[in-house]
């Protein structure tokens, strides 16, 4: 999380009521506007969670065909046709994942998050990958995805998932291993088959792993918070249609720091200043203190994900400036 804020407000002229300058005016106004990133490129660290009675318990591992997660008194075995929930970690494993030899269909594709490598496999088929690690993962487990091409195209806003498990064991670094991802297509409607879309996720011991894929995971996870952040923004801004509100926070994104931050000494925390849009978002991103060029994009990456409910001003949105400092730190933080 952010440390305090510093915050100004940026001023707007008046609107001049004269019908022939209020076409101009909007124009100008929407060319002045500070440009915000949807960050869809940002990583998406993932922790899987499923609920029962009420309380989370995250994955920790596959067998058959479901979902290990960690009980107090151990761990249990769950159907993956359960709910699960993925939630943004605070940091992927170290190390990295290649993965190759798919028996799938890449295209590139222009959606919503940009232009994606998008999968498509032959119905009926079961999943099959090349993983080349660069380090040892003792617990590795993979899970395959699928969603709804239309989501990620950004034509409707419910994606619409198949999710299946594999448990892999020791995954040695350097060594090629071949897997295979059973998919039971029988779960997925017959209407949804030629539109689905998929990308595989890697973890160990529930703690992902970075891959060559992730790209695709990061553009999906991206979308659902996005879908959920302005489903806040339109409720916060109908209750709050009169007064004065000031900015609030609704999602702070610690920087995603490459493996090789640990040796470079890094400061405990950088300062960083940026506008906060009306409709929440962050533009103008500016790294006022030195760093190396990978740690600088992780930080740039983090802070553009952040997303505000915006400063009221008698029930109206506005920009608002920000100077605030972003803890840098290696361990992960209380609680997680």
């Amino acid at each position: 999380m952010p440390s305090s804020f510093v915050v100004a407000t940026a001023c707007r002229r008046a609107p001049v009521p004269h019908p022939a300058l209020v076409l101009f005016l909007i124009l100008c106004a929407v060319a002045d506007r500070p440009r915000a990133e949807a960050a869809f490129d940002l990583p998406h660290p993932t922790v899987m969670t499923t609920a029962i009675d009420g309380a989370e318990f995250p994955v920790i591992g596959a067998k058959r065909d479901g979902a290990v997660i960690r009980v107090k008194d151990g761990t249990r075995t769950v159907s993956r046709e359960v709910p699960f929930k993925y939630n943004r970690a605070w940091r992927f494993a170290p190390g990295r994942v290649d993965i190759s030899g798919e028996n799938a269909i890449s295209t590139k594709a222009i959606t919503k998050a940009g232009i994606l490598t998008m999968g498509s496999m032959d119905m009926g088929v079961n999943y099959q990958a090349k993983l080349t690690a660069s380090t040892t993962y003792p617990k590795a487990y993979a899970v395959l995805m699928f969603v709804d091409r239309a989501f990620m195209d950004g034509d409707n806003d419910v994606p619409a998932l198949g999710v299946f498990f594999r448990n892999i064991g020791t995954l040695e670094a350097n060594r090629p291993t071949n897997i295979t991802i059973d998919v039971d297509w029988d779960k997925i409607p017959a209407s949804l088959r030629p539109h689905l879309t998929f990308f595989p996720l890697l973890f160990n011991d529930g703690v992902e792993v970075r891959t060559n894929r992730e790209l695709i995971a990061a553009a999906f996870f991206r979308r659902l918070e996005l879908i959920g952040f302005r489903k806040a923004l339109d409720a916060y801004l109908t209750e709050n249609s009169f007064g004065d509100h000031p900015l609030k926070i609704y999602q702070s994104v610690p920087p995603c720091l490459p493996d090789e931050a640990a040796q470079q000494n890094l400061p405990s925390r950088v300062t960083v200043s940026f506008a906060v849009t009306e409709d929440g978002m962050v533009s103008d991103f500016k790294l006022e203190d030195s760093l190396p060029a990978a740690a600088a994009a992780a930080v740039r990456r983090a802070v553009q994900a952040w997303l505000f409910l915006p400063r009221l001003d008698g029930g109206y949105p506005k920009v608002t400036l920000v100077r605030t400092q972003v803890p840098l730190g290696l361990k992960a933080p209380a609680g997680n």
